[in-house]
């Protein structure tokens, strides 16, 4: 294991060059956080105010905090409260988790994760109820038929997502009998498209009741997999095969992301647990795994992807209630923003929260140490800014290597990197390609290195052009890389529909063209991405 005085140290930066020259390089010092030694302490003080431009919402213990520090140090929003939050915390700051929605009651779905024969009315009686105690959590909203909140994520979780358990409900006499005599492909397929219709109940009757917020669900996103399942398949199958997809999210008329659940949420949210600690030798790929839950669903959709991460194994692997380890923490903090995360949803189990007076939390500080780190490049991520994903985190996981992850703006390259694997504290050396630009560095142990270069005016990696636009009848996608092609051009409707897409493929360097017809879509705007291993470039066009 790596010194732990060592662990807040960034790496030192070695062999920075291009045609012989030293590159201009802004890595400053990382901050030294001093883990609390008293239990029940975030020692949130200990690192100057700052903030980030994304949706970071903190679902953590609050012990006895009255000023809202994790607003002060990094978060945009608030999911546990304390104090007088319930007069004084603006509505833009709250974020509510609404547990248990499809639970505790006596109907198929609750009891066998069932959409057949349900009473509806049983469930809207139970939800209106439970959006009305939601609503009295605060002052503005006490007495009405939602809260007033900036984002709901009803916790729904009651689908069964492998065929053998679905076929298993065959043998359910609380399943119509004309069902259960159905072949079990047909059977399957029913279940699947009951289970569409059932989903987005929920959500229809929360804006139904006059929430005007954001939406979305615990963990639900296009892509879902185990843990062990993301090396099996390739990357390009894990991206454009409709069978990948949860079937939650798949349009029954195109095959592709869509349906009404899926246009229902605002947002997406899949979820990356920990399962493995070190020295287990799965231990590592927790990074990949993670970036890869992003990567996979913003290969997938345009809606923003805001995963939930949690900074405690989760029980399922025997780990029960043991916090990840420090480098793994901080890592969790920088690197979904490298991978096209818009946010993420810091949660904890509240039941747990009367036994965290007595724990250990400096987790939280060590997160909270990686959050400061990459506020102070915050400006990469505002405005127009490229990233650079030299190599897919499936790949990763497979390969179990070095990961780095890039942002260019202007002419500057922000990179992240850290070997995970590194549990000895060796030294890694980790060569760097952005265009005709390279360098290499040395990673020290498990530490994540933070740091901009600045890139000869001359560099270029990835463009994407749209012509004609507007267009009437088709337009093409020029996408141009200093890198093989291994992609896809995508047309989507501004609702996050896949309409049409083209594969992009080149062993080396190249300009290619895609040429998609417009025939038969109404007028109006369009989104047009081309993706790329993890690469995303997008554009807007107008059909007229």
């Amino acid at each position: 294991m790596p010194n732990p005085a060592k662990k807040f140290l960034l790496p030192l930066l070695l062999n920075g060059w291009l045609a012989g020259l030293t590159l201009a390089q802004d890595c400053p010092a990382p901050p030294r956080a001093t883990p609390s030694t008293q239990p029940g302490t975030i020692n949130w003080r200990q690192f100057p105010e700052f903030s980030l431009p994304f949706t970071t919402i903190y679902g953590g213990p609050r012990l006895g905090d009255s000023e809202r520090l994790p607003l002060r140090h990094g978060f945009s929003h608030l999911a546990t409260f304390a104090g007088n939050d319930n007069a004084a915390l603006p509505p833009n700051r709250r974020a509510l988790l609404w547990y248990g929605l499809a639970f505790g009651t006596n109907q198929p779905w609750s009891e066998l994760e069932s959409p057949f024969a349900n009473d509806m009315t049983v469930f809207r009686e139970k939800w209106r109820r439970e959006l009305r105690d939601l609503a009295n959590l605060f002052d503005d909203s006490r007495g009405r038929d939602a809260p007033t909140v900036d984002i709901l994520n009803p916790d729904i979780e009651r689908d069964i997502v492998t065929d053998r358990s679905i076929l298993a409900l065959k043998t359910s006499p609380r399943v119509p009998e004309p069902l259960r005599q159905l072949d079990d492909a047909t059977f399957i397929t029913r279940y699947q498209r009951e289970m569409q219709k059932l989903y987005p109940e929920p959500l229809r009757f929360t804006r139904e009741n006059g929430f005007t917020g954001k939406l979305c669900t615990y963990g639900d996103a296009p892509i879902r997999n185990t843990f062990l399942n993301v090396d099996g398949n390739s990357w390009q199958d894990w991206t454009t095969n409709p069978a990948r997809l949860n079937y939650l999210f798949r349009d029954s008329l195109t095959n592709s992301v869509g349906g009404p659940f899926y246009q229902a949420l605002s947002f997406l949210t899949p979820s990356a647990y920990y399962c493995y600690d070190y020295p287990n030798s799965l231990a590592g790929n927790y990074l990949s795994y993670l970036l890869f839950q992003i990567e996979a669903n913003v290969a997938r959709s345009p809606k923003d992807v805001v995963p939930f991460v949690w900074l405690h194994y989760t029980d399922a692997c025997g780990n029960i209630n043991r916090p990840i380890r420090p480098w793994m923490a901080e890592a969790t903090a920088i690197f979904p923003f490298f991978s096209g995360a818009k946010g993420f949803w810091l949660w904890e189990n509240p039941v747990r929260f009367g036994e965290l007076a007595a724990a250990d939390l400096s987790v939280y500080e060590h997160f909270v140490n990686g959050l400061y780190r990459l506020s102070q490049f915050r400006d990469f991520f505002e405005g127009n800014f490229q990233l650079v994903i030299p190599k897919p985190a499936r790949d990763h996981f497979a390969d179990r290597d070095a990961v780095w992850r890039g942002v260019v703006k202007g002419n500057r390259l922000l990179i992240a990197a850290q070997n995970p694997y590194a549990t000895d504290g060796r030294t890694t050396s980790l060569p760097l390609r952005f265009g005709d630009w390279q360098t290499t560095i040395s990673l020290t142990g498990t530490d994540v290195f933070l740091c901009a270069f600045t890139l000869p005016e001359s560099t270029g990696s990835r463009r994407l052009a749209v012509f004609p636009n507007p267009t009437q009848s088709a337009f093409t996608a020029r996408y141009t890389s200093a890198f093989a092609v291994s992609g896809t051009a995508q047309l989507f409707d501004q609702t996050g529909r896949l309409l049409r897409q083209q594969p992009l493929q080149s062993a080396q360097p190249a300009t290619l063209d895609a040429t998609i017809s417009v025939q038969g879509l109404p007028a109006g705007l369009y989104l047009v991405r081309v993706v790329d291993g993890g690469t995303v470039l997008s554009q807007k066009m107008v059909v007229h």
